[in-house]
């Protein structure tokens, strides 16, 4: 394991009112590698059935049937999609409208640990934003630790965006570490400091050599999404009206998009803060464009968009 140290990751707050978006992960127009068990999977699912799962819209039949289907691959191991999915779900309960399934956070963390162990780095700061929420302030510290070390490790330096680097230092990573910061002193009874870095070293020391490798060669891409419509045009820097009270924010989408390359469904998968920022962020994801194709039925692809400002929160050696 590498050498680390908690005071790599200080904060220099100056959050700006200056708000604006950009995409967080590139969508992915590209074959997903095949898996064999995934393909298997994916060919189990009933036709349309993660759009119908996030469709508070969709007939209550089709929502039912496509949530069984889930139900059933929560515990694929080589495909940890499906239970990733199904773990947001049980997340959020309530907080998403129309979710059919309740909150469960015992559920939620396994599900979630396991997408994030499976290379999918999102999904630890996931599980820093759920333990926040419910009081797990020690937990919350850790994940926000884990997260932040593999975006320093691996993330940035395989970007050769510096300004996006930027953008991602201060717009949500800076964000998410001040807020963790607030928190752990609100624990009753007092911790020591120390145990922030016991707690991370004691994590990388058990996992860091099987999980690292996985996050440098992997986006959660479209394994559970069949094959992807190619992009035309993206929103890239997306100015939007400042979310009151809101440093930073970030949202996960599924689109349906129908062969003439128009979007019929923006469904909301993911969202920090609340659902209000995620509706509020799909001005910018209205923005993206897509290549006709050929065929009768529409095709699915992944966007992630954060918010925030370029010269708000930052850490800092």
């Amino acid at each position: 394991m590498g050498k680390f140290r908690t005071t790599a990751f200080l904060l220099a707050l100056s959050l700006s009112s200056v708000g604006m978006a950009q995409p967080q992960e590139a969508i992915e127009p590209q074959p997903t590698p095949r898996v064999v068990g995934c393909d298997q999977a994916y060919d189990s699912l009933p036709y349309g059935a993660l759009p119908d799962l996030l469709d508070a819209q969709a007939p209550v039949d089709r929502r039912e049937r496509a949530l069984q289907a889930y139900l059933k691959l929560e515990g694929a191991k080589e495909c940890p999609e499906y239970g990733y999915t199904v773990g947001l779900l049980y997340r959020f309960g309530p907080d998403m409208p129309g979710n059919l399934l309740p909150r469960d956070l015992d559920r939620a963390r396994q599900l979630i640990l396991a997408m994030a162990e499976a290379g999918h780095l999102q999904a630890y700061a996931d599980l820093a934003e759920m333990e926040m929420v419910h009081g797990q302030y020690r937990e919350s510290m850790k994940w926000t630790q884990v997260y932040l070390y593999y975006v320093k490790n691996i993330r940035m330096p395989q970007s050769s965006d510096g300004r996006m680097m930027q953008f991602d230092r201060s717009a949500y990573s800076g964000h998410l570490l001040n807020r963790a910061e607030v928190v752990w002193r609100w624990q009753k009874p007092v911790l020591p400091r120390r145990r922030v870095s016991e707690d991370l070293t004691a994590y990388l020391a058990s996992t860091e050599e099987r999980v690292a490798p996985l996050i440098g060669g992997r986006t959660r891409g479209g394994i559970d999404l069949g094959a992807a419509p190619r992009v035309v045009v993206e929103p890239g820097e997306c100015l939007i009206r400042p979310l009151d009270r809101i440093g930073a924010a970030t949202a996960s989408y599924v689109l349906e998009v129908q062969p003439s390359g128009v979007v019929s469904r923006i469904l909301v998968e993911n969202f920090v803060p609340n659902m209000d920022a995620a509706e509020l962020l799909k001005s910018c994801v209205r923005r993206y464009v897509f290549e006709p194709f050929d065929g009768q039925q529409p095709l699915l692809t992944r966007v992630t968009l954060t918010y925030g400002s370029s010269e708000g929160a930052s850490f800092r050696r």
